[in-house]
């Protein structure tokens, strides 16, 4: 829903929230798609010319929800 810069803490606030909720509730689906979630907001807030040392903990985040999705399928 938050697509401008601006808004993007507040998207990454209600992901937060949104990765409790699902934690809490322990359904793998819906805590891999908000880890997808958090990544995609991540990435959107990497400063432009993007560089390596800015994506490195984006990279870790996806290896982490990758081995999370791979493990529950």
């Amino acid at each position: 829903m938050y697509r401008n810069r601006k808004e993007h803490g507040k998207a990454l606030n209600y992901n937060k929230q949104e990765i409790n909720f699902a934690e809490k509730s322990k359904a793998p689906y819906r805590i891999g798609k908000a880890r997808v979630t958090e990544i995609d907001l991540l990435y959107q807030l990497i400063p432009r010319p993007i560089k390596a040392e800015d994506e490195r903990p984006l990279i870790e985040k996806a290896l982490v929800a990758e081995k999370f999705m791979e493990k529950h399928d």
